[in-house]
This record gives C-alpha cells, sequence and structure tokens, in this order.
C-alpha cells in the first residue's frame, strides 16, 4: 500500500508543477501581448516610449528583489518559499 500512496503522492506534485509553469507561461505570453501592444501604441511619443521602459525597470527590480528574497542563491538549496535555488542544465550551478 505504502507503494500506491508514494505514487499518488509523486503524481500529485507533478500536476501541481505542470499547473505552475502553464501559469507562469500564461502570464508570460500575456506580459509579452500587452507590451507590444503599448509599445505599438505609443512609437511615435518618446515620453510614453520611456515611461514604459521605466515601468518595467521598476517591475523588473520588483521581480528581482522578490526572487532574491525567496531562493538560496547558487545553492540548489530549497529557499523560504519550498524553491529550489536556480539551476543550470544537467543541474550545474549557473556561472556568476
Amino acid at each position: 500500500m505504502a507503494r500506491r500512496d508514494d505514487f499518488e503522492k509523486v503524481f500529485a506534485d507533478l500536476e501541481a508543477e505542470v499547473s505552475k509553469n502553464t501559469t507562469v507561461d500564461g502570464s508570460a505570453i500575456l506580459l509579452l501581448d500587452t507590451l507590444a501592444a503599448e509599445i505599438e501604441e505609443a512609437k511615435n511619443d518618446p515620453v510614453r516610449i520611456q515611461a514604459i521602459v521605466d515601468k518595467m525597470r521598476a517591475d523588473n527590480q520588483t521581480l528581482a528583489d522578490a526572487v532574491s528574497r525567496n531562493t538560496t542563491a547558487g545553492s540548489g538549496e530549497q529557499g523560504p518559499q519550498g524553491e529550489q535555488g536556480e539551476q543550470g542544465p544537467q543541474g550545474e550551478q549557473p556561472p556568476v
């Protein structure tokens, strides 16, 4: 019976990861579509383009700060949110 419980847990974990990845992919697509539309609308307005750039930089910094708070950089250990540190192909650590 333990094998079945193990399988069910592994399967539930897999389903959760697939769901999370799908959500992340969908969010990225929406972000890029929205950004493209904003740039298209502002293409002849340098002030508005600069405002888009400034907002992107602020958003990028907010995201980078959140990632830094919630991961253990380069260690491969679990961070506070249960996520693993960033790893490259074949489990290698990314260059610093």
